[in-house]
C-alpha cells in the first residue's frame, strides 16, 4: 500500500497534481478515513481516457454516466485502501456545474452503493478544478477495523426523494450526521418547497422567504433528525448552509439564533448558483454533524484566537477527536485585512489570495494549538475559490507551511461575493486530535 504517515494521520495513495501539487486521495486519521476532491481523473491528463470520447462522443454510454462510475471507482479505490467499502461511508457532499449530471451520478451511485447510500449533499456550483467535469465529490468514512457501527437512521415521515435514495441520518460512535435538507414538501418527489415555506401567493410582506425556509427545515427536518439518531439541536457542532444569495445570511441568522440560542455550531455560509439545488426555486440547503445526547461532555467550544465572520458564531467547535471549523474567509472587523487589500495604483506588487490564505493558515494553527493540535493533522480541507485561477497559489501558501505533505483537499469555484466582500477564499477545515 502507497502511504506516507504524519503523526497519527496517514495519507492514503498520494499523488502530484499537475507535477507542483501533492495531494492525499485519501486520510486515515483513528476510526475515519476521508476522501476530498474525487474526481474522475487520470491525475495526468485531467479526465480519465474511458470518460472522454472525443471522436464518436455519442457512442456508447452516456458521457455523465462514465464519469460518475470513473469517480465511484476512484473513490472505491481510497475506501479499499484503507480496508472499508461504501457500506462504511458515513457522509458525501458532491458539486456539478451543470444540473443535467446528477441522474446519471444517482444511476452510477446506486450500482455501486447498493442499498446503503450515506447522506448526501448535491449542490451546484459554476466552476471545478478540472474544467470539463461535470461532478466531483468528497467523502468521509469509517475504518471497517473499527469498532465504531454504521447504522442507518429512518425517521418516521421524514420521507426523501425516491431518485435520491440516500440516507437521512446515521449513527457511528458518538457521532450523528444528517444529510441536506431542503424545505421541501413531503413527499419529496410530488412537492417542491412546502406551502408554509413561501408566502402565501400574491402576498409581498407575510413573512420573509429565506427565513421561512430556514425555519421549516430546522423544524421539519434537521430536529426530527436528530433526535430519531438520539441527538438533539443542544449537541450539534457543525453544519453547512448553502445559500442561493449570500446577502441572505443576516436574516438566516435571525433564525438560527432562534433555534440554537447562545450555543450556535460551527458554521459555514456558501454561495451557490441560483437555481443551485433540486428544487429550482429553493433558497437553502443545509447539512449538520451533531453528538449524541449522551456524548454531551465531547463538545467543547474552541478559544477564539480572532472575531468570528459572524456575531455569535464559534471560530471552531471540538467534537471527540475532531476540531471542526466555522468558515473562514481573511476578514476583521473593518472587512478584508488590509495585507490582502489590492492597491489599484500598483496592483501587480503582491498576492491577494497568499495574502489571505497567509492569515487563514497563521488563524488555524492557533487555533489548534489552543485545542492541543497541529495544522498538520488536518484530514478535510475545502476551498471555495471565488476564481479558480487562485486555486495554485493558494496551494503554495499550504505547501510553505506543510512542505512534502499531501494535502486532503477540495476546491470548487463558487458565485461572488463571499460572505465577507472582497475576500475571494473561505476555508472549511477539519483537524484531527490524537
Amino acid at each position: 500500500m502507497n502511504m506516507t504517515r504524519n503523526k497519527d494521520v496517514e495519507a492514503l495513495l498520494p499523488v502530484i497534481l499537475g507535477g507542483r501539487i501533492p495531494y492525499a486521495r485519501g486520510i486515515r486519521a483513528g476510526n475515519w478515513i476521508f476522501a476530498s476532491g474525487i474526481l474522475a481523473t487520470d491525475f495526468i491528463n485531467g479526465l480519465a481516457p474511458e470518460v472522454v470520447s472525443t471522436g464518436r462522443p455519442l457512442s456508447g454510454q452516456p458521457r455523465w454516466y462514465r464519469e460518475a462510475a470513473c469517480m465511484y471507482r476512484r473513490a472505491l479505490e481510497v475506501l479499499q485502501a484503507a480496508g472499508a467499502d461504501f457500506s462504511r461511508v458515513v457522509r458525501t457532499d458532491q458539486y456539478y456545474p451543470d444540473w443535467r449530471a446528477v441522474p446519471f451520478l444517482h444511476q452510477a451511485r446506486r450500482e455501486y452503493c447498493g442499498n446503503y447510500i450515506a447522506p448526501s449533499t448535491s449542490i451546484l456550483e459554476p466552476r471545478l478544478l478540472i474544467p470539463d467535469a461535470g461532478m466531483s465529490m468528497d467523502l468521509i468514512g469509517i475504518r471497517a477495523d473499527s469498532e465504531w457501527e454504521v447504522n442507518a437512521v429512518h425517521p418516521k415521515g421524514l420521507d426523501l426523494p425516491s431518485t435520491s435514495s440516500f440516507v437521512p441520518a446515521v449513527t457511528v460512535g458518538d457521532y450523528v450526521f444528517v444529510a441536506g435538507f431542503l424545505a421541501a414538501w413531503q413527499p419529496g418527489d410530488l412537492g417542491g418547497i412546502a406551502p408554509e415555506a413561501k408566502l402565501p401567493e400574491g402576498h409581498l410582506w407575510k413573512g420573509n422567504r429565506i427565513q421561512l425556509e430556514a425555519d421549516y427545515i430546522v423544524r421539519n427536518k434537521l430536529i426530527p433528525a436528530l433526535q430519531a439518531a438520539g441527538s438533539s439541536l443542544d449537541h450539534v457542532v457543525k453544519a453547512q448552509v448553502y445559500l442561493a444569495d449570500i446577502g441572505d445570511v443576516p436574516a438566516f441568522n435571525q433564525v438560527w439564533a432562534r433555534h440554537f440560542g447562545a450555543r450556535i455550531p460551527a458554521t459555514t455560509f456558501i454561495p451557490t448558483l441560483n437555481p443551485g439545488f433540486a428544487i429550482a426555486d429553493a433558497r437553502c440547503e443545509i447539512n449538520l454533524i451533531a453528538m449524541k445526547d449522551a456524548a454531551a461532555n465531547a463538545i467543547t467550544i474552541a478559544a477564539p484566537t480572532a472575531m468570528p465572520v459572524c456575531d455569535g458564531h464559534p471560530l471552531a467547535v471540538q467534537a471527540g477527536d475532531l476540531l471542526l471549523f466555522s468558515g473562514m474567509v481573511a476578514a476583521d472587523g473593518e472587512g478584508l485585512i488590509k495585507g490582502a487589500r489590492v492597491d489599484s495604483r500598483q496592483p501587480y506588487f503582491g498576492s491577494s489570495v497568499e495574502a489571505q490564505m497567509e492569515y487563514l493558515l497563521d488563524l488555524a494553527q492557533a487555533t489548534c494549538e489552543k485545542a492541543g493540535t497541529s495544522l498538520s493533522n488536518v484530514v478535510r480541507i475545502q476551498q471555495f475559490h471565488t476564481d479558480l485561477n487562485d486555486f495554485y497559489p493558494a496551494c503554495k501558501v499550504w505547501q510553505k507551511r506543510l512542505p512534502d505533505r499531501p494535502l486532503p483537499l477540495s476546491a470548487v469555484q463558487v458565485p461572488a461575493p463571499l460572505i465577507v466582500p472582497g475576500c475571494t477564499v473561505q476555508l472549511d477545515l477539519w483537524i484531527y486530535i490524537s
